[in-house]
């Protein structure tokens, strides 16, 4: 026999991007409206789709160093609200297994016997430079591409890692997370050998209306960090260079057809 799947471990681009058959599973009526006894454990409350009368809405996001709920309380409450009987769709800002804690919360509810799905999205390190002109790779730029978390658990530079192997691993790097730790890992790359006049793309609220980016270089971002807002996701390579002829989302907003 079956499991009745209780819980869906989602991105927000995923849903828009759903099959009916697919939306027809998880609950969704045409409307974008959710059924009756669906539990909504949702990174952002911003989407019109998200209907209040038919969901209960649990708001779990994180907020950047702000009080936030932590990771065992959400994946408590996950199995809590499986187990009370609800249909649960938790929903992330990207993929849900790329620097998501998909896997932590998908290990918890298989730990507690919960049926749950997977879907895959996609993650801003792909979906948030494309937004901003850089596509992540290009065969006359890199053959390679690596996404590095930019903070450990303690929310200092991850200790574990060989940055020196990192700064020697791929022409294109991907950092997620990195905002409060960018000018101390800049520092590193560059200790590690990456030229200091290498271009640097910072990408803020990425493929929303709010969405900046900012262009630099390592040198320049070890000296002046500056502020970034966040969420941010950050790329260094040669690959930024693109940007000046493929920013399509810049141009959009300038209103040029």
């Amino acid at each position: 026999m079956i499991a009745r799947v209780l819980v869906y471990l989602i991105s927000i681009p995923a849903v828009s991007g759903l099959s009916e058959p697919v939306r027809a599973i998880l609950g969704f009526s045409r409307h974008w409206r959710c059924m009756p006894s669906l539990a909504l454990t949702a990174w952002s409350m911003t989407h019109s789709w998200i209907s209040a009368s038919y969901a209960l809405l649990d708001y779990a996001g994180k907020r950047g160093g702000r009080p936030s709920p932590s990771q065992p309380d959400i994946s408590a409450r996950l199995i809590r609200l499986a187990q009370s009987g609800n249909r649960v769709l938790r929903l992330k800002g990207g993929d849900p297994c790329v620097f998501g804690r998909g896997g932590e919360e998908a290990l918890a509810l298989a730990a507690a016997g919960i049926a749950f799905r997977i879907v895959p999205g996609i993650t801003a390190g792909i979906g948030g430079l494309a937004y901003a002109g850089i596509p992540v790779t290009h065969r006359e730029t890199n053959s390679a591409v690596m996404f590095v978390t930019g903070h450990d658990t303690d929310g200092k530079v991850p200790g574990g890692l060989d940055w020196n192997a990192i700064a020697r691993g791929a022409p294109v790097l991907v950092l997620y997370m990195a905002s409060r730790n960018l000018s101390n890992i800049a520092n590193r790359l560059l200790c590690a050998g990456r030229r200091s006049d290498e271009p640097v793309a910072i990408i803020s609220k990425a493929t929303t209306p709010a969405q900046s980016v900012r262009v630099s270089t390592l040198g320049e971002i070890v000296e002046a960090p500056g502020t970034i807002p966040a969420p941010a996701v950050i790329v260094i390579g040669d690959v930024v260079r693109l940007r000046i002829a493929l920013d399509w989302f810049g141009t959009q907003h300038q209103g040029i057809p």
